[in-house]
């Protein structure tokens, strides 16, 4: 029986920091809030969008706050999106894993996020049997619930979880399924090992040394 590996998509298959600071700094300056430099904001982008403005405003009220992500997530669906690129060997991988498992994507991106996002990056939705976003879920990881949905889906016990977050081991754990980290995003190799993950491996491609 095929087993399952599921992907997050930013900074796992895809380099995306540019896409989300820069949708970021528009939604800040659409909502007339002081500018920060690039650098200070990139920092932020592993959190939530919540905290993220928490962090950066911390006496905004919550209705501001919900409509600078709102223009954020819109940012990023009609321009920022142009941004992303898919990291090194990505593609051939694809399609060699997609031989031997299914695949999916889980991530705590915007539905309506994922498809441009992996347009520009050049990665065929095709690849993957279910892609599952934020707002297909009630809660997104580090909940189970985007990977139970591909596991029930897909009628799959068995399978590995890869991201870069510690959301995502912390998903994969409670999913009970393989999770491996990867440190091609904003997480560093100590706080991913805080969460035990089965395994720590530099890029998305070293997977194949896994399996």
């Amino acid at each position: 029986m095929k087993q399952v590996i599921i992907f997050d998509l930013d900074s796992t298959l895809v380099e995306s920091k540019k896409v989300h600071y820069i949708a970021y700094q528009k939604a800040f300056e659409k909502n007339h809030l002081k500018k920060y430099p690039d650098r200070v904001v990139k920092k932020q982008i592993k959190y939530t969008g919540t905290k993220i403005i928490k962090n950066l405003y911390p006496s905004i009220k919550k209705a501001q706050a919900t409509k600078i992500i709102e223009d954020y997530f819109d940012f990023v669906n009609k321009e920022t999106y142009k941004y992303a690129k898919s990291f090194p060997k990505v593609l051939p991988l694809l399609l060699s894993l997609s031989k031997h498992y299914k695949l999916a994507i889980v991530t705590n991106c915007r539905s309506n996020n994922i498809l441009p996002i992996l347009t520009a990056a050049k990665i065929h939705p095709i690849f993957f049997d279910i892609i599952v976003g934020r707002t297909d879920v009630k809660q997104g990881k580090p909940s189970p619930e985007g990977i139970n949905l591909v596991k029930n889906k897909l009628k799959l016990n068995k399978g590995y979880m890869i991201g870069d977050s510690v959301c995502d081991i912390m998903a994969a754990k409670k999913a009970n399924i393989t999770s491996i980290g990867v440190l091609t995003g904003f997480s560093t190799k100590e706080e991913l090992e805080k969460e035990k993950p089965s395994h720590i491996i530099k890029s998305v491609k070293d997977i194949v040394k896994l399996l």
